[in-house]
């Protein structure tokens, strides 16, 4: 059976885009490496989102983020990636602190008290009319 070839697909902010490229290289650590968008937990309202400087590991999906000459790699992983497709990044103000704000329009599919990837793959395959078929 043929892996399908997914792709990465996630924009930023002008002012997002900024702040990465200025917190990278204000960091000699994290000059090397992509962004990683992640999911930082769930609760009865939708998922929490992260970004960090991370190395990519094998099976990382990426996408190249630019205005202009200014650029950035974004990944995340396989797992990931269903939930945080199609995202828009964003840079602002949330609880007196600055920082990146993640903007999922697909965000009210993944309401509800009770997280169950196998629960939510069914639901995302019934409202994209697609066939997921990977274990959970």
């Amino acid at each position: 059976m043929e892996e399908e070839n997914k792709t990465l697909h996630v924009s930023f902010s002008e002012e997002a885009l900024k702040n990465a490229i200025r917190l990278k290289e204000e960091n000699k650590n994290w000059q090397n490496m992509p962004l990683r968008l992640y999911l930082d937990g769930k609760g009865c309202d939708g998922f929490f989102y992260g970004l960090s400087f991370d190395p990519k590991e094998e099976g990382d999906l990426a996408c190249l983020v630019s205005e202009g000459e200014q650029s950035i790699t974004v990944i995340t992983d396989e797992k990931t990636h269903e939930f945080v497709d199609g995202s828009l990044v964003n840079w602002g103000e949330h609880e007196g602190q600055q920082g990146f704000l993640v903007e999922n329009p697909k965000h009210k599919r993944f309401r509800g008290k009770f997280y169950l990837r196998g629960f939510w793959r069914k639901r995302l395959e019934a409202a994209n009319g697609e066939n997921i078929n990977e274990e959970t």
